[in-house]
């Protein structure tokens, strides 16, 4: 297809920061996913997303706001969604700096602590039944 010519796959660097902060955009085009750390990297890094709206993801991106959601599968919807951003740079710009904005409540400090309490009232309740 001639892609070779205008992307690359870089497969998982070890400087994916750096590469990751000199992006226009970010796509994740995941099927199923969880709670990804490289989409968190992104928005708080700034970089405008488009992802699927699957899993965790949807629980972090709001569409329209902090980022661009897409159905899985839905290849069309996903060009269309990073043209988007390729012709409107205000839209990107307001998209990117909302993710950021939007991420600190994702920072491990804050969650680790969270999680904990949330595992021992788990195990709470459950030793009481």
């Amino acid at each position: 297809m001639g892609l070779e010519k205008i992307v690359r796959f870089l497969g998982s660097p070890d400087d994916h920061i750096d590469i990751i902060n000199v992006m226009d955009f970010f796509v994740l085009p995941s099927l199923q996913e969880g709670m990804p750390t490289v989409l968190l990297e992104a928005m708080y890094l700034g970089v405008p997303v488009v992802a699927s709206a699957t899993g965790g993801i949807s629980e972090i991106v709001t569409d329209g706001s902090n980022g661009l959601l897409v159905e899985p599968k839905s290849e069309s919807r996903l060009a269309a969604s990073c043209m988007s951003l390729i012709a409107d740079h205000s839209l990107a710009k307001r998209i990117g700096l909302n993710a950021r904005g939007q991420i600190g409540r994702y920072n491990r400090p804050e969650t680790i602590p969270k999680v904990l309490t949330l595992y021992s009232q788990l195990r709470n309740g459950l030793s009481k039944q």
